[in-house]
């Protein structure tokens, strides 16, 4: 079984269109749809917003489904000029920026606040890239990333950042902790380097979405061939 979690109904919806029936399950609020695709058995969550939220949700579907591998679908915000909208990023390692502890790195670097993607998994995704995949590291928060200072803050501390989202680091935490594999496919919703992009986000929404779902589809149809 595969899993797969994005934050928003809008996230979620054209990955659950492919499937060819699903049975819904209710665990506490949170609504789990199980189906098949290319032969293959899914279950889907809508974890909501934020890093609590994602944990709760990935953390609920592993120890229910047990599922071999798991995909971060949805949207995400890009932090290079160069990263357009539509794009779509495969994340290789996550980060917090907003922990503000004396004593914490604030980079990449330090492992209390970063966790990678499995490797195979990126291998697998590596295999689908085209002119519009770029392949790096992101950064999530419980904040909406739009000011000029949160903006500074990431470019001064994690450099190597290309995308910004609110849940692939809780749900890559929460994997490494129950030693799930797991891998971060992102659409590009807006660029954080645009004074308006709070506006693009809710424009681009939709077919950011589109646009990981899709990969995240033709990923399946590649990775159900490999053994976990």
């Amino acid at each position: 079984m595969i899993g797969i979690i994005g934050a928003l109904d809008a996230e979620i919806i054209e990955v659950l269109k492919l499937l060819d029936e699903y049975k819904i399950f209710k665990h506490y609020d949170l609504e789990y749809y199980l189906g098949r695709f290319d032969d293959v058995d899914v279950v889907i969550s809508k974890s909501g917003v934020g890093k609590v939220s994602a944990a709760i949700s990935t953390t609920l579907m592993i120890e229910k489904y047990q599922p071999n591998f798991i995909i971060n679908i949805g949207s995400c915000g890009s932090i290079r000029k160069d990263i357009l909208i539509n794009s779509t990023i495969i994340g290789t390692r996550s980060a917090f920026f907003d922990v503000d502890i004396d004593g914490y790195e604030q980079s990449f670097d330090n492992e209390k606040i970063a966790f990678d993607s499995d490797l195979k998994l990126i291998e697998i995704a590596n295999l689908l890239k085209d002119e519009k995949t770029y392949i790096g590291n992101i950064v999530s928060s419980d904040s909406f990333v739009y000011k000029d200072e949160q903006v500074d803050y990431i470019i001064k501390n994690f450099p190597e950042a290309i995308a910004i989202d609110m849940e692939s680091t809780s749900i890559l935490k929460t994997c490494k902790l129950t030693k799930t594999p797991c891998i971060v496919i992102r659409g590009v919703s807006d660029n954080t380097l645009d004074k308006e992009n709070n506006i693009d986000f809710e424009k681009y929404l939709e077919s950011a979405s589109k646009k990981s779902a899709k990969y995240c589809i033709e990923f399946i149809k590649t990775a159900k061939n490999y053994k976990f």
